[in-house]
C-alpha cells in the first residue's frame, strides 16, 4: 500500500513527542483507513474543500471534561507542538458527555495525535510521524509496510435486521407538538429534537467500508470517522461549525430543509420553495444572527452571506457563509467553545432549548450534534458539525437525525424530515 519507506527507519525518538513529515507517493487515506484493521484507533477526516487525513494509532491523547475547550487549547499550548503536527479532536453534545453505555468509548472532549497520518491534499500526500522517546521508528515503518490495500468498498447487506425508532414515531411527533406549544408561549424561539434509528443485524458492518461509499458520495459534505474500543463513529456532515485557517474564519451553518426532487425541474422548484418559504427563512434568521453575535466578540469584523441552497445526495439545505478575522489570541477551540451548539443543533435561547431537548428528546446523543475534526500546531483547525451519523458497535447501528422546531412547524413533516437525513446512511446499512 505504502511504497518504500526505507529512509524513515532511522529517524531518531528524542525524548518527548517528536514530529517528522516527509512527501510519500499517493495513496488515499479513506483506503488506508479501511487497511487499518488491527490498529486500536484510527480517525478519517475529509474536509468538504481541501483534501483528506487518516490517523493511525496513539502517540499521545487527552480526555477532558470539565472547561474542555479552555483546557483543550490550553494543553496543547504547553505541549508545544510543531506546525506540521495534526492532532485531531471529537467531542459531544452535551459538556459532560453521555452516560448510556453504546458511548463508554467516546469522551466528553478527546484529544489524539496519531503515531502515523496520512494526510492528502492537491499539493500532494504527505505523512506525519509523531515519535516518542518509547517508539522504535523501524517497527512503525514495517507496520506501515505490511499494511495490504483493500478490496473495493461494497454496501452491507444483512440476511437479516431488525430496526427500533427512539422514540417511536408517535412519541416524536408528540414531542415535536409539545415544542410548538413552548415556543407559542413564548419560552422558546426554536428547539431541536432528534431520535434514532437502531439496527440490529446479522452480520456486523465494517465501518470506513461504509465509510469509503459515503466519501465517494458526499464530495461536499465533511465525511469522518473515529474507531476506538471495538466501536466507530461515523458520518457525512453537511455543516461547517468554524474553521480558523491562516488567519481566516469561516462558520458554514444549514437550517432550512427540502428533500431532492425526482429531476433537475423538480430540484429548482424544491429550492425556490425553500428559499421563499417564511417557516424555513425565520428558523435560518434566528441560527445567523446568533452565529455572528457570538463571533463579533472574538473577531476584528464578521460578514454573513445573503441563504443561498446547497443540493447534497437527498436534501436540499438553506445556507448562510459567515466569515471573519480572529481578534489577537483567538483559536479554533475558542471559537468552537462560543459557537457550540448552534441553534442548527441546540436552541434559541441556548439554555432554554438545552434545558428543554433534556426533557423532550428521551435520547443521549453522545457524539451527535457535537464535533470532529483537527488541529495544528499553530492553532489553525477545523470542525465539522458531527452530523448525518451513526455509532457502530457489532451488529448494532444507531444514526441519528434530528430536525429544527419553529413556530410555524408541522409535526409531521418534521418527522419526514429526519427520515430524508437518515438515507444516507441507511441505503448503507441494510434499508429495505
Amino acid at each position: 500500500m505504502f511504497a518504500d519507506l526505507s529512509s524513515l527507519r532511522s529517524l531518531a525518538a528524542s525524548p518527548g513527542l517528536t514530529v517528522h513529515e516527509v512527501a510519500i507517493d499517493d495513496v488515499d487515506p479513506i483506503q488506508v483507513a479501511r487497511a487499518a484493521h488491527d490498529w486500536s484507533e484510527v480517525i478519517f477526516f475529509h474536509t468538504a474543500h481541501d483534501g483528506s487525513a487518516t490517523g493511525l494509532g496513539t502517540a499521545w491523547s487527552l480526555r477532558l471534561g470539565a472547561d474542555r475547550f479552555a483546557s483543550a487549547s490550553r494543553q496543547l499550548a504547553e505541549l508545544g507542538l510543531p506546525a506540521e503536527a495534526r492532532c485531531f479532536v471529537g467531542f459531544s453534545f452535551d459538556p459532560d458527555g453521555s452516560t448510556a453505555p453504546e458511548w463508554s468509548s467516546f469522551d466528553p472532549l478527546r484529544l489524539v495525535i496519531p503515531r502515523a497520518v496520512v494526510v492528502r491534499t492537491d499539493g500532494g500526500t504527505r505523512l506525519i510521524l509523531a515519535l516518542t522517546d518509547e517508539e522504535d521508528p523501524a517497527a512503525l515503518v514495517d507496520r506501515l509496510e505490511a499494511m495490504v490495500a483493500p478490496d473495493p468498498a461494497v454496501a452491507h447487506s444483512p440476511s437479516d435486521l431488525h430496526v427500533e425508532s427512539h422514540p417511536s414515531s408517535s412519541k416524536y411527533v408528540a414531542n415535536v407538538a409539545e415544542a410548538i406549544e413552548l415556543i407559542a408561549n413564548g419560552e422558546l424561539q426554536k428547539v431541536v429534537l432528534g431520535r434514532s434509528l437502531v439496527i440490529s443485524s446479522d452480520e456486523p458492518p465494517r465501518p470506513f467500508d461504509v465509510l469509503a461509499l459515503l466519501s465517494g458520495e458526499h464530495q461536499g459534505s465533511y465525511v469522518y470517522g473515529w474507531r476506538r474500543e471495538g466501536a466507530a463513529f461515523i458520518g457525512a456532515s453537511p455543516e461547517l461549525l468554524v474553521s480558523l485557517i491562516d488567519g481566516h474564519i469561516r462558520s458554514v451553518p444549514f437550517a432550512g430543509t427540502a428533500p431532492r426532487g425526482r429531476n433537475g425541474a423538480e430540484d429548482t422548484q424544491l429550492a425556490a420553495r425553500l428559499l421563499d418559504s417564511t417557516k424555513d427563512l425565520s428558523e435560518h434568521g434566528i441560527m445567523v444572527d446568533d452565529i455572528v453575535s457570538r463571533l463579533r466578540p472574538l473577531t476584528s469584523g464578521v460578514v454573513a452571506s445573503d441563504p443561498s441552497v446547497e443540493r447534497f445526495r437527498h436534501v436540499q439545505h438553506l445556507v448562510t457563509h459567515i466569515e471573519g478575522t480572529p481578534s489577537n489570541g483567538v483559536d479554533v477551540f475558542g471559537l468552537a467553545e462560543a459557537l457550540h451548539p448552534t441553534p442548527a443543533v441546540g436552541g434559541v435561547p441556548r439554555a432554554e432549548a438545552m434545558q428543554r431537548i433534556a426533557k423532550l428528546e428521551e435520547l443521549d446523543r453522545g457524539w451527535y450534534a457535537g464535533g470532529i475534526g483537527w488541529v495544528s500546531g499553530t492553532g489553525d483547525g477545523e470542525i465539522s458539525v458531527a452530523l448525518r451519523c451513526a455509532l457502530l458497535e457489532g451488529g448494532v447501528s444507531r444514526l441519528y437525525a434530528g430536525a429544527g422546531i419553529v413556530a410555524d412547524s408541522e409535526p409531521a413533516l418534521e418527522l419526514e424530515e429526519t427520515r430524508w437525513k437518515f438515507r444516507a446512511l441507511h441505503r448503507h446499512l441494510g434499508e429495505s
